[in-house]
Protein backbone atom coordinates (compact mmCIF):
# COMPACT_ATOMS: atom_id res chain seq x y z
CA UNK A 1 0.00 0.00 0.00
CA UNK A 2 1.21 3.21 -0.76
CA UNK A 3 2.56 6.21 1.60
CA UNK A 4 0.53 9.19 1.03
CA UNK A 5 2.35 11.54 -1.59
CA UNK A 6 3.14 14.10 0.21
CA UNK A 7 5.11 11.49 3.00
CA UNK A 8 6.15 9.53 -0.22
CA UNK A 9 8.30 12.97 -1.83
CA UNK A 10 9.58 13.60 2.08
CA UNK A 11 10.90 10.59 1.95
CA UNK A 12 12.83 10.56 -1.50
CA UNK A 13 14.24 13.91 -1.29
CA UNK A 14 15.36 13.16 2.61
CA UNK A 15 18.39 10.60 2.73
CA UNK A 16 17.92 10.44 6.15
CA UNK A 17 14.19 9.41 6.12
CA UNK A 18 14.84 6.78 3.37
CA UNK A 19 17.26 5.28 4.90
CA UNK A 20 15.50 5.07 8.32
CA UNK A 21 12.66 3.32 6.45
CA UNK A 22 14.53 1.26 4.64
CA UNK A 23 16.46 0.26 7.73
CA UNK A 24 13.09 -0.66 9.49
CA UNK A 25 12.05 -2.83 6.38
CA UNK A 26 15.35 -4.55 6.19
CA UNK A 27 14.70 -5.13 10.14
CA UNK A 28 10.94 -6.29 9.21
CA UNK A 29 11.96 -8.81 6.72
CA UNK A 30 14.88 -10.23 9.01
CA UNK A 31 12.41 -10.62 11.88
CA UNK A 32 9.73 -12.36 10.06
CA UNK A 33 12.26 -15.02 8.57
CA UNK A 34 13.35 -15.56 12.16
CA UNK A 35 10.83 -15.62 13.81
CA UNK A 36 8.89 -18.27 11.29
CA UNK A 37 9.69 -21.66 11.17
CA UNK A 38 10.84 -22.24 7.46
CA UNK A 39 10.49 -25.55 5.10
CA UNK A 40 11.77 -25.04 1.85
CA UNK A 41 11.90 -26.93 -1.50
CA UNK A 42 13.54 -27.53 -4.15
CA UNK A 43 17.08 -25.35 -2.92
CA UNK A 44 19.24 -27.53 -4.98
CA UNK A 45 17.80 -26.05 -8.30
CA UNK A 46 19.58 -22.73 -7.71
CA UNK A 47 23.11 -23.66 -6.54
CA UNK A 48 23.28 -26.99 -9.31
CA UNK A 49 22.86 -24.41 -11.64
CA UNK A 50 25.53 -21.89 -10.01
CA UNK A 51 27.86 -24.98 -9.36
CA UNK A 52 27.41 -24.90 -13.48
CA UNK A 53 28.33 -21.46 -13.73
CA UNK A 54 25.28 -20.85 -15.50
CA UNK A 55 23.38 -17.54 -15.14
CA UNK A 56 19.07 -17.07 -14.89
CA UNK A 57 16.79 -15.22 -14.16
CA UNK A 58 14.32 -14.91 -10.79
CA UNK A 59 10.91 -14.97 -11.59
CA UNK A 60 8.67 -14.05 -8.34
CA UNK A 61 5.44 -12.04 -8.46
CA UNK A 62 5.45 -8.59 -7.46
CA UNK A 63 3.31 -9.33 -4.35
CA UNK A 64 5.30 -11.75 -2.77
CA UNK A 65 8.86 -10.22 -2.77
CA UNK A 66 9.11 -9.10 0.52
CA UNK A 67 10.64 -12.20 1.43
CA UNK A 68 12.43 -12.93 -1.56
CA UNK A 69 16.45 -11.42 -0.17
CA UNK A 70 15.81 -14.12 2.44
CA UNK A 71 15.53 -17.23 -0.29
CA UNK A 72 18.27 -15.57 -2.04
CA UNK A 73 20.84 -15.67 0.46
CA UNK A 74 23.71 -14.25 -1.57
CA UNK A 75 23.75 -17.30 -3.87
CA UNK A 76 25.42 -15.47 -6.45
CA UNK A 77 26.16 -11.20 -7.71
CA UNK A 78 21.72 -10.49 -7.73
CA UNK A 79 20.61 -7.28 -9.90
CA UNK A 80 16.76 -6.87 -9.35
CA UNK A 81 15.09 -4.93 -11.67
CA UNK A 82 12.76 -2.34 -9.96
CA UNK A 83 11.11 0.54 -10.96
CA UNK A 84 12.59 3.79 -11.41
CA UNK A 85 9.15 5.09 -9.22
CA UNK A 86 10.02 6.79 -5.70
CA UNK A 87 8.35 3.25 -4.38
CA UNK A 88 10.77 1.43 -6.16
CA UNK A 89 14.00 3.46 -5.01
CA UNK A 90 12.82 2.90 -1.41
CA UNK A 91 12.65 -1.01 -2.42
CA UNK A 92 15.86 -0.93 -4.35
CA UNK A 93 17.77 1.03 -0.79
CA UNK A 94 16.50 -1.88 1.24
CA UNK A 95 17.36 -4.68 -0.73
CA UNK A 96 20.84 -3.44 -0.72
CA UNK A 97 21.03 -4.64 3.12
CA UNK A 98 20.87 -8.45 1.73
CA UNK A 99 23.23 -7.46 -1.17
CA UNK A 100 21.42 -7.37 -3.83
CA UNK A 101 21.89 -4.79 -6.67
CA UNK A 102 19.24 -2.79 -8.62
CA UNK A 103 18.58 -1.86 -12.18
CA UNK A 104 15.87 0.95 -12.84
CA UNK A 105 13.50 0.54 -15.33
CA UNK A 106 10.68 -0.86 -16.41
CA UNK A 107 8.55 -1.34 -19.58
CA UNK A 108 7.09 2.18 -19.13
CA UNK A 109 10.27 4.25 -18.04
CA UNK A 110 14.23 3.23 -18.78
CA UNK A 111 13.38 -0.07 -20.71
CA UNK A 112 15.54 -0.24 -23.38
CA UNK A 113 18.69 1.06 -20.69
CA UNK A 114 17.41 -1.92 -18.29
CA UNK A 115 17.48 -4.23 -21.14
CA UNK A 116 21.18 -3.46 -21.84
CA UNK A 117 22.12 -3.64 -18.45
CA UNK A 118 20.40 -7.17 -17.65
CA UNK A 119 21.99 -8.73 -20.60
CA UNK A 120 25.17 -7.33 -19.62
CA UNK A 121 24.89 -8.61 -16.25
CA UNK A 122 23.75 -12.08 -17.59
CA UNK A 123 26.68 -12.11 -19.97
CA UNK A 124 29.17 -11.24 -17.37
CA UNK A 125 27.55 -14.50 -15.08
CA UNK A 126 25.49 -12.79 -12.55
CA UNK A 127 22.00 -13.54 -12.01
CA UNK A 128 19.01 -10.87 -12.55
CA UNK A 129 15.88 -10.92 -10.55
CA UNK A 130 12.07 -10.10 -12.47
CA UNK A 131 9.06 -9.39 -11.38
CA UNK A 132 6.95 -10.58 -14.58
CA UNK A 133 3.72 -8.70 -13.53
CA UNK A 134 5.43 -5.08 -12.31
CA UNK A 135 5.33 -2.28 -12.20
CA UNK A 136 1.68 -2.00 -12.26
CA UNK A 137 0.15 -5.76 -13.21
CA UNK A 138 -2.05 -6.93 -13.68
CA UNK A 139 -1.63 -8.71 -10.94
CA UNK A 140 -0.06 -12.27 -11.32
CA UNK A 141 -0.21 -11.87 -15.22
CA UNK A 142 3.07 -12.25 -16.89
CA UNK A 143 4.52 -9.78 -19.71
CA UNK A 144 6.13 -11.32 -22.10
CA UNK A 145 9.13 -8.68 -20.75
CA UNK A 146 11.07 -11.96 -19.06
CA UNK A 147 10.76 -14.03 -21.65
CA UNK A 148 12.44 -11.92 -24.11
CA UNK A 149 15.32 -10.94 -21.66
CA UNK A 150 15.58 -14.89 -21.40
CA UNK A 151 15.46 -15.44 -25.12
CA UNK A 152 18.38 -13.34 -26.24
CA UNK A 153 20.53 -13.58 -23.03
CA UNK A 154 20.17 -17.11 -23.72
CA UNK A 155 19.86 -18.31 -19.68
CA UNK A 156 16.77 -20.06 -18.33
CA UNK A 157 13.79 -18.53 -15.78
CA UNK A 158 14.12 -19.85 -12.25
CA UNK A 159 10.20 -19.25 -10.64
CA UNK A 160 10.44 -19.14 -6.87
CA UNK A 161 7.47 -18.41 -4.43
CA UNK A 162 6.81 -18.15 -0.51
CA UNK A 163 3.62 -18.41 1.56
CA UNK A 164 3.34 -17.83 5.38
CA UNK A 165 0.57 -19.00 6.99
CA UNK A 166 0.35 -15.87 9.14
CA UNK A 167 -0.26 -12.48 7.30
CA UNK A 168 -2.22 -9.74 5.30
CA UNK A 169 -2.94 -9.36 1.52
CA UNK A 170 -3.43 -5.72 1.76
CA UNK A 171 -5.55 -3.53 -0.92
CA UNK A 172 -3.23 -3.17 -3.40
CA UNK A 173 -3.08 -3.40 -7.18
CA UNK A 174 -0.66 -6.51 -6.88
CA UNK A 175 -2.27 -7.84 -3.23
CA UNK A 176 0.67 -7.38 -1.87
CA UNK A 177 1.38 -10.57 0.80
CA UNK A 178 2.88 -8.97 3.83
CA UNK A 179 4.14 -11.70 5.99
CA UNK A 180 3.58 -11.92 9.43
CA UNK A 181 5.69 -13.39 12.24
CA UNK A 182 5.26 -16.35 14.69
CA UNK A 183 4.26 -18.66 11.64
CA UNK A 184 4.99 -21.35 9.57
CA UNK A 185 6.36 -20.70 5.85
CA UNK A 186 7.57 -21.79 3.00
CA UNK A 187 9.76 -21.22 0.04
CA UNK A 188 9.49 -22.88 -3.34
CA UNK A 189 12.00 -23.40 -6.31
CA UNK A 190 10.85 -24.27 -9.77
CA UNK A 191 12.11 -26.31 -12.52
CA UNK A 192 14.33 -23.63 -14.93
CA UNK A 193 12.13 -23.25 -17.82
CA UNK A 194 14.15 -22.83 -21.21
CA UNK A 195 13.20 -20.18 -23.62
CA UNK A 196 14.03 -20.94 -27.32
CA UNK A 197 16.44 -18.32 -28.83
CA UNK A 198 13.97 -18.20 -31.70
CA UNK A 199 10.48 -17.45 -31.28
CA UNK A 200 7.84 -15.56 -33.21
CA UNK A 201 5.26 -13.54 -31.79
CA UNK A 202 3.11 -16.74 -31.38
CA UNK A 203 6.13 -18.63 -29.44
CA UNK A 204 6.56 -16.02 -27.15
CA UNK A 205 3.06 -15.82 -26.03
CA UNK A 206 3.05 -19.22 -25.57
CA UNK A 207 6.48 -19.06 -23.44
CA UNK A 208 5.11 -16.25 -21.58
CA UNK A 209 1.72 -18.38 -20.38
CA UNK A 210 4.17 -21.30 -19.27
CA UNK A 211 5.71 -18.71 -16.62
CA UNK A 212 2.62 -17.44 -15.66
CA UNK A 213 0.65 -21.04 -15.00
CA UNK A 214 3.90 -22.10 -13.21
CA UNK A 215 4.17 -19.14 -11.37
CA UNK A 216 0.11 -19.39 -10.18
CA UNK A 217 0.39 -23.25 -9.54
CA UNK A 218 3.34 -22.57 -7.16
CA UNK A 219 2.03 -19.84 -5.29
CA UNK A 220 -1.47 -22.00 -5.00
CA UNK A 221 1.14 -25.25 -3.60
CA UNK A 222 2.60 -22.79 -1.52
CA UNK A 223 -0.47 -21.42 0.04
CA UNK A 224 -1.93 -25.25 0.67
CA UNK A 225 1.54 -26.01 2.23
CA UNK A 226 1.01 -23.28 4.87
CA UNK A 227 -3.09 -23.76 4.94
CA UNK A 228 -3.78 -20.45 2.85
CA UNK A 229 -5.03 -22.30 0.39
CA UNK A 230 -7.51 -19.96 -1.75
CA UNK A 231 -9.62 -22.49 -2.84
CA UNK A 232 -10.27 -23.83 0.65
CA UNK A 233 -10.43 -20.53 2.61
CA UNK A 234 -14.20 -19.97 3.65
CA UNK A 235 -14.95 -16.75 1.64
CA UNK A 236 -14.43 -19.09 -1.47
CA UNK A 237 -16.65 -21.98 -0.36
CA UNK A 238 -19.32 -19.77 1.47
CA UNK A 239 -21.47 -18.53 -1.72
CA UNK A 240 -20.96 -21.75 -3.94
CA UNK A 241 -21.81 -23.66 -1.46
CA UNK A 242 -25.21 -21.65 -0.91
CA UNK A 243 -25.86 -21.33 -4.53
CA UNK A 244 -26.27 -25.34 -4.66
CA UNK A 245 -28.13 -25.50 -1.46
CA UNK A 246 -30.54 -22.89 -2.81
CA UNK A 247 -30.82 -24.22 -6.02
CA UNK A 248 -31.43 -27.96 -4.97
CA UNK A 249 -34.67 -26.12 -2.68
CA UNK A 250 -35.61 -24.17 -6.09
CA UNK A 251 -35.93 -27.81 -8.13
CA UNK A 252 -39.93 -27.81 -8.24
CA UNK A 253 -40.25 -24.34 -9.31
CA UNK A 254 -37.78 -24.64 -11.66
CA UNK A 255 -40.02 -27.97 -12.88
CA UNK A 256 -42.76 -25.98 -13.44
CA UNK A 257 -40.79 -23.54 -15.28
CA UNK A 258 -39.62 -26.06 -17.94
CA UNK A 259 -43.19 -27.45 -18.04
CA UNK A 260 -44.12 -23.59 -18.92
CA UNK A 261 -41.22 -23.18 -21.52
CA UNK A 262 -42.51 -26.20 -22.98
CA UNK A 263 -45.80 -25.40 -23.97
CA UNK A 264 -44.59 -21.62 -24.84
CA UNK A 265 -42.47 -23.68 -27.55
CA UNK A 266 -38.98 -22.71 -26.17
CA UNK A 267 -38.22 -26.03 -25.13
CA UNK A 268 -38.41 -29.72 -26.86
CA UNK A 269 -41.21 -31.89 -25.51
CA UNK A 270 -39.90 -34.93 -26.70
CA UNK A 271 -36.73 -34.03 -25.14
CA UNK A 272 -37.60 -32.50 -21.98
CA UNK A 273 -35.78 -35.23 -19.97
CA UNK A 274 -32.11 -34.07 -21.09
CA UNK A 275 -32.48 -31.10 -19.59
CA UNK A 276 -32.76 -32.78 -16.19
CA UNK A 277 -29.60 -34.93 -16.57
CA UNK A 278 -30.99 -37.89 -18.30
CA UNK A 279 -29.23 -38.80 -21.32
CA UNK A 280 -31.29 -40.43 -24.79
CA UNK A 281 -27.84 -41.45 -26.37
CA UNK A 282 -25.62 -44.10 -25.05
CA UNK A 283 -21.92 -42.41 -24.33
CA UNK A 284 -19.22 -43.73 -27.13
CA UNK A 285 -16.32 -45.98 -25.92
CA UNK A 286 -13.95 -43.88 -26.48
CA UNK A 287 -11.88 -40.31 -25.78
CA UNK A 288 -15.53 -37.83 -25.57
CA UNK A 289 -14.98 -34.01 -25.93
CA UNK A 290 -18.02 -32.22 -24.67
CA UNK A 291 -18.65 -28.93 -26.07
CA UNK A 292 -21.11 -26.47 -24.50
CA UNK A 293 -22.55 -23.65 -26.86
CA UNK A 294 -25.95 -22.00 -25.07
CA UNK A 295 -27.48 -20.93 -28.06
CA UNK A 296 -27.31 -20.57 -32.17
CA UNK A 297 -24.63 -17.54 -32.58
CA UNK A 298 -22.45 -19.56 -30.34
CA UNK A 299 -23.38 -22.77 -32.26
CA UNK A 300 -22.67 -21.67 -35.31
CA UNK A 301 -19.02 -20.61 -34.33
CA UNK A 302 -18.04 -23.61 -33.04
CA UNK A 303 -18.97 -26.02 -36.02
CA UNK A 304 -15.29 -24.94 -37.46
CA UNK A 305 -14.04 -26.15 -34.54
CA UNK A 306 -15.77 -29.85 -33.97
CA UNK A 307 -15.28 -30.82 -37.99
CA UNK A 308 -11.38 -29.91 -37.43
CA UNK A 309 -11.27 -31.76 -34.60
CA UNK A 310 -13.05 -35.02 -36.06
CA UNK A 311 -10.85 -34.46 -38.94
CA UNK A 312 -7.93 -34.52 -37.01
CA UNK A 313 -8.47 -36.77 -34.19
CA UNK A 314 -10.81 -39.26 -35.93
CA UNK A 315 -11.17 -41.35 -32.68
CA UNK A 316 -12.21 -38.73 -30.72
CA UNK A 317 -16.40 -38.37 -30.21
CA UNK A 318 -18.16 -35.06 -29.83
CA UNK A 319 -20.71 -34.18 -27.37
CA UNK A 320 -22.50 -31.08 -28.46
CA UNK A 321 -24.64 -29.38 -25.73
CA UNK A 322 -27.42 -26.37 -26.07
CA UNK A 323 -30.02 -24.68 -24.39
CA UNK A 324 -32.26 -23.54 -26.89
CA UNK A 325 -34.41 -25.29 -29.63
CA UNK A 326 -33.07 -22.81 -32.60
CA UNK A 327 -29.33 -24.56 -31.56
CA UNK A 328 -30.35 -27.53 -31.69
CA UNK A 329 -32.53 -27.34 -34.51
CA UNK A 330 -29.39 -25.85 -36.76
CA UNK A 331 -26.95 -28.67 -34.85
CA UNK A 332 -29.22 -31.18 -36.47
CA UNK A 333 -28.19 -30.61 -40.23
CA UNK A 334 -24.17 -29.36 -39.63
CA UNK A 335 -23.02 -31.87 -36.88
CA UNK A 336 -20.08 -33.52 -38.30
CA UNK A 337 -20.14 -37.31 -38.86
CA UNK A 338 -19.55 -38.90 -35.57
CA UNK A 339 -20.89 -36.07 -33.16
CA UNK A 340 -24.15 -36.02 -31.34
CA UNK A 341 -26.07 -33.20 -29.53
CA UNK A 342 -27.96 -33.54 -26.12
CA UNK A 343 -29.60 -30.69 -24.25
CA UNK A 344 -27.58 -28.71 -21.42
CA UNK A 345 -28.86 -29.63 -18.23
CA UNK A 346 -30.60 -26.84 -15.90
CA UNK A 347 -28.30 -26.12 -13.71
CA UNK A 348 -29.59 -27.84 -10.63
CA UNK A 349 -27.44 -30.55 -8.58
CA UNK A 350 -29.00 -33.49 -9.39
CA UNK A 351 -29.54 -32.88 -13.15
CA UNK A 352 -25.92 -31.80 -13.49
CA UNK A 353 -24.94 -34.81 -11.98
CA UNK A 354 -26.54 -37.25 -13.46
CA UNK A 355 -25.78 -35.62 -16.95
CA UNK A 356 -21.58 -35.81 -15.81
CA UNK A 357 -22.03 -39.27 -14.69
CA UNK A 358 -23.44 -40.56 -17.56
CA UNK A 359 -20.97 -38.96 -20.38
CA UNK A 360 -18.14 -38.33 -18.69
CA UNK A 361 -16.27 -36.22 -20.70
CA UNK A 362 -12.57 -36.23 -21.17
CA UNK A 363 -12.58 -32.36 -21.85
CA UNK A 364 -15.29 -29.62 -21.45
CA UNK A 365 -14.71 -26.75 -23.93
CA UNK A 366 -17.01 -23.81 -23.21
CA UNK A 367 -18.06 -21.34 -25.58
CA UNK A 368 -18.29 -17.74 -25.00
CA UNK A 369 -20.62 -16.69 -21.22
CA UNK A 370 -22.35 -19.50 -20.43
CA UNK A 371 -20.90 -20.16 -16.83
CA UNK A 372 -23.69 -22.02 -15.06
CA UNK A 373 -21.94 -22.40 -11.29
CA UNK A 374 -23.58 -25.58 -10.49
CA UNK A 375 -22.57 -26.98 -13.89
CA UNK A 376 -18.75 -25.33 -14.29
CA UNK A 377 -18.00 -26.48 -10.24
CA UNK A 378 -19.24 -30.14 -10.79
CA UNK A 379 -17.17 -30.42 -13.65
CA UNK A 380 -14.23 -29.26 -11.95
CA UNK A 381 -15.07 -31.75 -9.11
CA UNK A 382 -15.39 -34.84 -11.60
CA UNK A 383 -11.81 -33.83 -12.65
CA UNK A 384 -12.73 -33.02 -16.41
CA UNK A 385 -10.14 -30.26 -17.58
CA UNK A 386 -11.96 -27.05 -18.93
CA UNK A 387 -11.42 -24.42 -21.71
CA UNK A 388 -13.79 -21.27 -21.99
CA UNK A 389 -13.14 -20.40 -25.67
CA UNK A 390 -14.04 -17.46 -27.23
CA UNK A 391 -14.49 -16.02 -23.58
CA UNK A 392 -16.27 -12.96 -23.40
CA UNK A 393 -18.51 -10.61 -21.26
CA UNK A 394 -20.95 -7.96 -21.77
CA UNK A 395 -20.99 -4.59 -19.32
CA UNK A 396 -23.90 -6.03 -17.57
CA UNK A 397 -22.38 -9.58 -17.03
CA UNK A 398 -19.10 -8.08 -16.00
CA UNK A 399 -20.70 -5.56 -13.61
CA UNK A 400 -22.71 -8.86 -12.33
CA UNK A 401 -20.24 -11.47 -11.74
CA UNK A 402 -18.09 -8.08 -10.05
CA UNK A 403 -20.67 -8.14 -6.87
CA UNK A 404 -20.15 -11.59 -6.85
CA UNK A 405 -16.27 -12.05 -6.07
CA UNK A 406 -16.80 -15.15 -4.18
CA UNK A 407 -18.77 -17.13 -6.83
CA UNK A 408 -16.94 -16.36 -10.22
CA UNK A 409 -14.09 -16.47 -9.11
CA UNK A 410 -13.89 -20.36 -8.20
CA UNK A 411 -15.67 -20.88 -11.46
CA UNK A 412 -12.69 -19.06 -13.29
CA UNK A 413 -9.90 -20.96 -11.72
CA UNK A 414 -11.94 -23.82 -12.67
CA UNK A 415 -10.36 -23.68 -16.33
CA UNK A 416 -7.48 -24.37 -17.71
CA UNK A 417 -6.98 -21.80 -19.70
CA UNK A 418 -9.50 -19.09 -20.95
CA UNK A 419 -9.14 -17.87 -24.33
CA UNK A 420 -10.46 -14.53 -25.25
CA UNK A 421 -12.14 -12.75 -28.32
CA UNK A 422 -9.38 -10.05 -27.86
CA UNK A 423 -7.42 -8.13 -24.94
CA UNK A 424 -10.07 -6.18 -23.29
CA UNK A 425 -12.02 -8.95 -22.88
CA UNK A 426 -9.28 -11.26 -21.45
CA UNK A 427 -8.44 -8.47 -19.23
CA UNK A 428 -12.12 -8.71 -17.78
CA UNK A 429 -11.67 -12.40 -16.98
CA UNK A 430 -8.16 -11.89 -15.30
CA UNK A 431 -9.71 -8.94 -13.00
CA UNK A 432 -12.19 -11.53 -12.13
CA UNK A 433 -9.33 -14.44 -11.19
CA UNK A 434 -9.32 -16.35 -14.11
CA UNK A 435 -5.42 -17.88 -14.15
CA UNK A 436 -4.47 -18.28 -17.16
CA UNK A 437 -5.61 -16.17 -19.95
CA UNK A 438 -5.12 -14.94 -23.37
CA UNK A 439 -6.39 -13.13 -26.33
CA UNK A 440 -6.44 -15.11 -29.59
CA UNK A 441 -9.20 -13.10 -31.71
CA UNK A 442 -13.01 -14.10 -32.42
CA UNK A 443 -13.98 -17.94 -33.28
CA UNK A 444 -16.74 -16.89 -35.59
CA UNK A 445 -14.20 -15.97 -38.23
CA UNK A 446 -13.51 -19.19 -38.67
CA UNK A 447 -17.18 -20.22 -38.93
CA UNK A 448 -18.19 -21.30 -42.52
CA UNK A 449 -21.24 -19.49 -44.00
CA UNK A 450 -24.73 -20.39 -43.32
CA UNK A 451 -26.33 -23.14 -45.86
CA UNK A 452 -28.45 -21.00 -48.45
CA UNK A 453 -30.59 -21.25 -51.53
CA UNK A 454 -28.11 -20.78 -53.99
CA UNK A 455 -30.90 -19.86 -56.67
CA UNK A 456 -32.35 -16.70 -54.25
CA UNK A 457 -28.89 -15.91 -53.33
CA UNK A 458 -27.63 -14.64 -56.67
CA UNK A 459 -31.37 -13.12 -57.36
CA UNK A 460 -30.77 -11.47 -54.32
CA UNK A 461 -26.90 -10.21 -54.94
CA UNK A 462 -28.04 -9.14 -58.43
CA UNK A 463 -31.02 -7.14 -57.45
CA UNK A 464 -28.90 -5.60 -54.32
CA UNK A 465 -25.78 -4.61 -56.68
CA UNK A 466 -23.89 -2.11 -55.45
CA UNK A 467 -26.25 -0.13 -53.18
CA UNK A 468 -25.20 0.14 -49.63
CA UNK A 469 -26.94 -2.47 -47.14
CA UNK A 470 -28.07 -2.27 -43.92
CA UNK A 471 -28.43 -5.72 -41.98
CA UNK A 472 -30.71 -6.57 -39.34
CA UNK A 473 -28.81 -9.66 -37.52
CA UNK A 474 -29.97 -12.08 -34.92
CA UNK A 475 -33.45 -10.63 -35.10
CA UNK A 476 -36.97 -12.06 -33.02
CA UNK A 477 -40.10 -12.49 -34.34
CA UNK A 478 -41.90 -9.23 -35.61
CA UNK A 479 -38.95 -7.50 -35.82
CA UNK A 480 -38.35 -8.32 -39.21
CA UNK A 481 -41.57 -6.45 -40.13
CA UNK A 482 -40.22 -3.55 -38.12
CA UNK A 483 -37.35 -2.89 -39.98
CA UNK A 484 -39.30 -3.27 -43.47
CA UNK A 485 -41.61 -0.64 -42.13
Amino acid sequence: MKAPSRWGRRIVRSDRLRHVLCWVIQLYIRFVYLTNRWTIEGAEIPRHLRAAGQSFILAFWHGRLLLIPMAWQRLAPMHMLISAHRDGRIIADAVTYFGVNSIAGSTRRGGTTALRLMLKHLAAGDCVGITPDGPRGPATRASTGIVNVARLAGVPIVPVVFATSRHRVLPSWDRFHLAEPFGRGVFIWGAPIEIEPELDETGVERARLLVESRMNDMAEEADRRVGRSTEASPQWTALPALYRATTAALTPPVLLYLKWRRRQGKEDGARIAERLGRASLRRPARPLVWIHAASVGEATSVLALMQRITEERPGIAILATTGTVAAARLLETRLPEGARHQFVPVDLPHPVERFLDHWRPDLAIWIESELWPNLVLATHRHGIPMVLLNARLSDRSLARWRALPGLIRPMLRAFALCLAQDEAQAERFRSLGAPVVASVGDLKAAAPPLDADPGMLASLREEVGDRPLWLAASTHAGEEEIVAA
